[in-house]
């Protein structure tokens, strides 16, 4: 199987500064990808970036006009019509569900949307007519919460007409929320919709960089127990986090849980020992900590249970097995197919190979998935754009790239090499510069 954009981005470039290594001491033991530290490392791996982020760019240009400018919509005019309602129906249930739970007042619950919230007014939270920014109150309390989760979920669905008259509007003001310090309740914790580009970026350059490597996917390729990408902590740390039940991810892990096949309560963000299985005692540090997860320190089916067994999710060949098999005893095939809805019995996970996504018999369903995480970048490029707050597109990938690849975010260089470095400028009105963060940001 080919990368995804293998035409553009040049992910063999990349690959070649890595090789695969089984649990080898000097690194904890941590089985993973690892830098060959070759000469000229650094600049290959930001060619790289560059190259990622200039074709993003390109296809955003490509995109942008796609979707034609109309005028600003009044206060009062409905922005989610039924039509639009319908194609966010399945997802809705996520988006009022941390507040149906705790704010007994709150009137949305399930697929409904009360004709108040489907208000242009809604998504609109400037201090002032002339736009220019929000405060504190703006964002606070559960209305604001519940509008930005319908953010998140208009973009995970591609509602680019929604979200150009959303963010093109002069009292716009979602480039305060990009990271969203506070929940629905006061409390601190980002739920921002930096979440649903960056989980999808996450998922996507780890597979991809992980295909360049037959031998850990491919069994005529030689893949075997010692050589499976499934144990290495890039694969196993996208894993999680793409589909962890945490705040942030409530909205941005719905495609990622459908694909690999992760039920919402799996991975959760404050990991315990002793609920899983036989290696769960190695979570006894990681409570809250990602970078001391256990992450390619056992293989993909003990991981899966660190936390409990996973639970069976349906594929469309699993449904259709027991539709067959229901049939077989006489039963019209309208009544079986009243019975399996009666039992909550329909698809859920998309892998013809459940938990092997790279398998080749996986193979069109991880095209479609890499469509579909690419496609989101692209869409969160030219909302950007809409916004005037640029994505600091080579930052977020260096940062992910040392996540999956090297030790933690931007901690201290461990065995006195550096996996590669780079001073980033913050760019004026860049999404990430809204809190006043430093000028210049180090990855390792």
């Amino acid at each position: 199987m080919a990368c995804h954009q293998a035409h553009n981005i040049p992910w063999a470039t990349l690959a070649s500064q890595f090789r695969y290594s089984h649990a080898p001491r000097r690194y904890e033991e941590r089985t993973n990808i690892y830098p060959r530290f070759l000469d000229g490392q650094g600049k290959t791996i930001h060619y790289f970036i560059t190259a990622f982020a200039r074709n993003l760019a390109a296809h955003a240009d490509t995109e942008e006009p796609k979707t034609p400018a109309a005028e600003p919509l009044n206060r009062d005019s409905t922005l989610l019509t039924p039509e639009v309602l319908a194609r966010l129906a399945p997802s809705l249930g996520h988006a009022s569900k941390e507040l149906t739970g705790w704010w007994d007042a709150f009137p949305d619950a399930g697929t409904s949307v009360s004709p108040e919230h489907t208000k242009t007014s809604f998504f609109l939270r400037a201090i002032s007519p002339e736009g220019g920014g929000t405060h504190y109150g703006a964002w606070a309390g559960p209305e604001a919460f519940y509008s930005l989760e319908l953010f998140k979920l208009l973009i995970l669905r591609g509602e680019t007409s929604v979200l150009r008259a959303i963010c093109t509007h002069p009292l716009a003001s979602w480039a305060d929320v990009w990271i969203q310090p506070y929940n629905a309740f006061g409390d601190q914790q980002c739920c921002g919709w930096e979440f649903v580009p960056k989980l999808a970026l996450k998922a996507y350059l780890g597979l991809n960089l992980l295909l360049c490597f037959p031998p850990l996917w491919d069994d005529a390729s030689g893949r075997s127990p010692e050589t499976d990408y499934r144990s290495t902590k890039c694969y196993q740390r996208l894993l999680r986090e793409c589909t962890m039940t945490r705040l942030q991810n409530n909205i941005a892990a719905l495609p990622h849980r459908q694909f690999f096949g992760i039920p919402d309560g799996h991975f959760d963000q404050y990991a315990r020992p002793g609920a899983g299985g036989k290696h769960s005692y190695l979570l006894a540090n990681a409570y809250g900590y990602s970078d001391r997860y256990p992450y390619g320190l056992v293989p993909i089916e003990d991981f899966l249970e660190l936390t409990g067994p996973l639970p069976h999710m349906p594929t469309v060949d699993d449904v259709l097995h027991v539709r067959w098999c229901l049939c077989s005893l006489g039963l019209p095939t309208e009544i079986a197919i009243e019975v399996m809805d009666h039992a909550g019995y329909a698809p859920s996970g998309r892998l013809r190979r459940p938990n092997d996504p790279l398998h080749p018999d996986n193979a069109e369903e991880l095209r479609r998935y890499l469509d579909y995480c690419w496609n989101i970048l692209v869409r969160c490029e030219v909302m950007g754009r809409w916004l005037g707050a640029p994505i600091p597109w080579e930052r977020i990938i260096a940062q992910i790239m040392t996540e999956l690849l090297g030790h933690g975010n931007n901690g201290p260089v461990r065995h006195g090499k550096i996996f590669f470095k780079r001073e980033y400028e913050y760019e004026v009105g860049a999404l990430e510069d809204v809190y006043g963060e430093r000028e210049l940001y180090t990855f390792l």
